[in-house]
């Protein structure tokens, strides 16, 4: 638990500036493992997103967008037959703000998302942003899309940048491991 505290609290997320002073197209996170992904949510789906809209939260300033899923299985947890996800961000009028870094869903895609339950809002949240969503392509393989992320590893007292890609895995196997992994004692 102390090991997952830590790796959550060291996702602080990181906007890289270029020289100009106008921010990069990056955002650092930790990595963080399957074990770790799992016991910081509440529940995995596997689902369809069935569409999504954007809007001003309750501060009147803030973008989120809100984006529905209809549920195909629960790899972890149980509940509805759908969810709605709050992501920051979308575009409301002329204006528009994007988190980068955090997972883009579209209408059509087929997911695997570790979510996190809104304190009794109706809500979910991604887990860790991009690391949290698993896109699955007609190959029925589940791959991660962390374009404009660059992940690092706590190594002593130091950060070190993680340079390999994670291979594609089939999306029985992913929910099969989760399920495994849910199931285990803490």
């Amino acid at each position: 638990m102390i090991r997952l505290r830590r790796a959550l609290v060291a996702l602080a997320l990181v906007t890289l500036s270029g020289l100009t002073g106008s921010p990069a197209l990056a955002t650092t996170a930790v990595l963080l493992t399957r074990d770790e992904l799992v016991d910081a949510s509440d529940i995995v789906i596997e689902a369809t997103v069935t569409g999504a809209s954007a809007g001003l939260a309750e501060d009147g300033r803030t973008h989120v967008t809100r984006t529905a899923l209809a549920v195909r299985r629960y790899a972890k947890g149980a509940g509805p037959r759908s969810w709605t996800v709050r992501q920051l961000g979308g575009k409301v009028g002329d204006r528009s703000m994007h988190v980068v870094g955090d997972a883009k869903l579209e209408r059509g895609q087929h997911v695997v998302v570790f979510l996190r339950r809104g304190a009794g809002d109706g809500n979910a949240y991604l887990t860790a942003m991009a690391q949290a969503v698993y896109f699955v392509g007609d190959d029925q393989r589940a791959r991660r899309r962390l374009g404009g992320v660059t992940l690092v590893r706590k190594i002593g007292d130091r950060f070190e940048r993680i340079e390999e890609n994670e291979p594609a895995e089939t999306v029985d196997r992913l929910v099969g491991d989760v399920q495994r992994r849910a199931r285990r004692p803490r």
